[in-house]
């Protein structure tokens, strides 16, 4: 997850960022945003909170530069790190070392921060007052595994956090109340039990008011939109809470507060028996969804300090196929304007929701559809592990799962059509609400790059375009590209290799671009991986007029001369490769819509490789390659391999034979060494012949 940031504005840091995967000790698991005092609008402070997968959790508080509070610290002993919080409160300390799923914070003053975190073990809350206190006050609210949290806040004193949980079936929406007073407000407290009390803050204890049934997989993520417009509503107030995971279906729950205890009773549905029928232990999941609340019922009742709040299931979303990974609201202009929810989901899409004449269902769908079949994170986007509204809502973000940035911006009217929305923005109050039922995003050109470590890089020999390996598995292609009239950007041009083992090393060969007997083309290089095996590529033709546009592009002029050799030396190369399904050879083909599409799965537009196809030496005027293309359309055929090395690469190099040379241009390259002398060997290679012409032993 993530959000815009303008200046470091609190007013437009609303949500949250995080990073969602965690395999290691000492990984990050997830961050979340904790403005201060946001009901007052006053705070001049923020914090950044993350956790763990080891259970560290710190806090990044921001007043005037950035400072460090580490709230739960790593001690191999688990005793020590309970002797820091002064408050224990039922926690087992053992739980604090527990890997965090989610995380999630609150600013209850610009000293005092209120932290909720998620794990197998349950929900721990950790309040710390950083300037006036040392010690962090922890409790375990609930020992069920939990995959989510959620803090939310409702009013001056008062806030919601749900929670998710992690269970095999008939998973549930906790959902709590957090009472907390002010110095001059503890007239207030009337009967709530104390949990913490602070010099200006009193914390009341953690009300747990039941759960909400329906959800078949675990709980990943909620958003909640409150201040819903209601007609004749003086005497209550609406929000809908949205709640989604694993089992890819999104639930609506309306919470309808009244301002004072209404006299008629609400008859609550039983949550039991939601789950038990005539004895039987399950039931049917359409029984819960189909149960229909009368008048006068809820699923749940939520008792207030002076009022009381009704949960009702509002809505069923069905739409993704995919696990749901995140959910955000549109911000509204004005209280009666109809609420528009965003979802992502691993399934490459992206989803708007709107209530179209009381039913809800997606007005747009935006993401990336193909990739390849069967093949590595760097050849398909895989899916979106977040989305998010950019501040003025015009545009929607996409985290893509191999770490790509995805944009799409709203497309607005010209001409008539937007001489009659002006009129229709003065005479109709819904033109938004039209406006986003019928709205084409288009997408901009995407942030691509490593997501793992870079093992290796190698430039090109004239320095025009650099090439990098990674343990993503993808050998990529950066080159400088104009961003404007006078400002270049070195960006992702290409994805030469997508491999299925992890890549450790690369090396560009030969020199002069011409072929010749002796010389080795431009434009080849030699790459290692985790496997024994060592693979020769050369750039298609496509790649070669997308670098020649590119520099042109760069340049006031440029030689005709030049540009001749380079189609001289094209000649013999193909036009483009594909990887076909499950397969670690890029396979040599002219013909794209025979042989590559067949593999590359569904696909929106070709407008990309139709554009390297029809590409004019000396006018630039086409997209950046797509996420899709770049694991698709911009891939290297592999023209041989070498054989040799006992275990797996190491680390390659290369002699490039001076221009008009009879000398060979050579690679050196080593594997890993298993407890041999005679496997600690450096081989070199004929790069042209592809031949091993010595193996250099004894020295290590």
């Amino acid at each position: 997850n993530y959000e815009w940031l303008e200046s470091c504005n609190l007013d437009e840091l609303q949500k949250s960022i995080s990073v969602t995967e965690s395999s290691t000790q000492e990984e990050v698991v997830t961050v979340k945003e904790q403005p201060d005092d946001r009901m007052s609008g006053t705070s001049t402070s923020f914090g950044i909170v993350s956790a763990f997968s080891d259970g560290t959790v710190t806090l990044w508080k921001w007043k005037k530069e950035w400072v460090e509070h580490v709230l739960i610290g790593h001690d191999p002993d688990p005793a020590k790190r309970a002797k820091r919080h002064a408050d224990q409160d039922g926690l087992d300390a053992d739980n604090l070392q527990e890997s965090i799923a989610d995380v999630s914070a609150i600013g209850l003053g610009n000293n005092t921060t209120l932290v909720a975190t998620a794990s197998s073990k349950g929900i721990i809350l950790h309040l710390s007052n950083i300037e006036t206190e040392e010690d962090v006050y922890s409790r375990q609210i609930s020992h069920h595994a939990s995959a989510s949290v959620h803090f939310v806040e409702t009013s001056k004193n008062e806030c919601y956090l749900f929670a998710g949980s992690a269970s095999p079936r008939h998973n549930k929406v906790w959902v709590y109340t957090i009472p907390h007073f002010s110095r001059d407000d503890t007239a207030s407290l009337g009967s709530s039990s104390t949990w913490v009390t602070l010099p200006t803050l009193t914390i009341c204890d953690p009300i747990c008011h039941g759960s909400l049934l329906g959800h078949q997989d675990w709980i990943t993520c909620f958003a909640l939109l409150d201040n819903l417009y209601v007609e004749n509503g003086e005497d209550r107030k609406e929000a809908l809470l949205a709640s989604s995971g694993h089992d890819a279906k999104i639930r609506l729950w309306k919470f309808a507060t009244r301002a004072s205890l209404s006299s008629e009773a609400i008859e609550v549905i039983d949550n039991e028996d939601l789950t038990t029928i005539e004895g039987e232990d399950e039931v049917d999941e359409a029984i819960i969804d189909d149960l229909e609340e009368e008048e006068g019922e809820a699923r749940l009742m939520i008792y207030h300090s002076g009022s009381s709040t009704a949960v009702s299931l509002e809505a069923l979303l069905l739409g993704h196929e995919e696990p749901v990974t995140s959910l955000t609201w549109r911000k509204r202009k004005n209280i009666k304007d109809k609420p528009c929810l965003l979802s992502s989901s691993m399934d490459r899409t992206i989803l708007l929701w709107m209530d179209d004449e009381d039913v809800w269902a997606p007005v747009s769908r935006v993401g990336s559809a193909g990739g390849i079949l069967g093949g590595s994170i760097g050849a398909s986007l895989m899916g979106f592990v977040d989305a998010r509204f950019s501040p003025n809502c015009n545009r929607i973000v996409g985290h893509g799962y191999g770490g790509s940035i995805h944009v799409w911006t709203q497309e607005e009217l010209e001409g008539t059509e937007a001489m009659e929305t002006d009129e229709l923005k003065q005479e109709d109050d819904e033109e938004e609400e039209d406006e986003l039922l019928n709205a084409r995003w288009v997408a901009d050109p995407c942030i691509t790059g490593h997501f793992r470590s870079v093992e290796d890089m190698a430039w090109d020999p004239q320095g025009e375009h650099l090439l990098t390996t990674s343990t993503d598995q993808t050998t990529r292609l950066w080159a400088e590209v104009m961003v404007g009239s006078s400002e270049c950007r070195w960006v992702e041009v290409g994805r030469p290799q997508v491999h299925g083992y992890d890549m450790t090393s690369i090396a560009c060969v030969g020199g002069a671009d011409a072929s010749n007997d002796v010389g080795v083309p431009r434009h080849r290089f030699i790459s290692g991986a985790d496997e024994k095996v060592l693979r020769v590529f050369d750039a298609p033709v496509s790649t070669l007029r997308l670098l020649q546009s590119l520099k042109e592009s760069r340049l006031a002029s440029y030689s005709d001369k030049n540009s001749s050799q380079n189609e001289d030396s094209a000649s013999w190369r193909v036009e483009r490769a594909f990887l076909p399904s499950l397969g670690l050879s890029n396979k040599a083909t002219a013909d794209q819509e025979q042989d590559s599409s067949k593999f590359s799965g569904p696909t929106n537009d070709d407008e990309f490789a139709e554009s390297l196809d029809t590409l004019e030496r000396k006018h630039v005027d086409f997209t950046l390659p797509s996420e899709r293309d770049l694991g698709v359309t911009t891939l290297w055929p592999e023209t041989r391999k070498l054989f040799g090395h006992e275990s797996e690469l190491v680390c390659l190099d290369a002699y490039r034979a001076p221009s008009g040379s009879d000398e060979p241009s050579l690679v050196a390259s080593s594997c890993k060494a298993r407890n041999d002398v005679a496997s600690a060997a450096i081989r070199l290679w004929n790069a042209k012949e592809g031949k091993c012409v010595g193996i250099l032993k004894g020295g290590h």
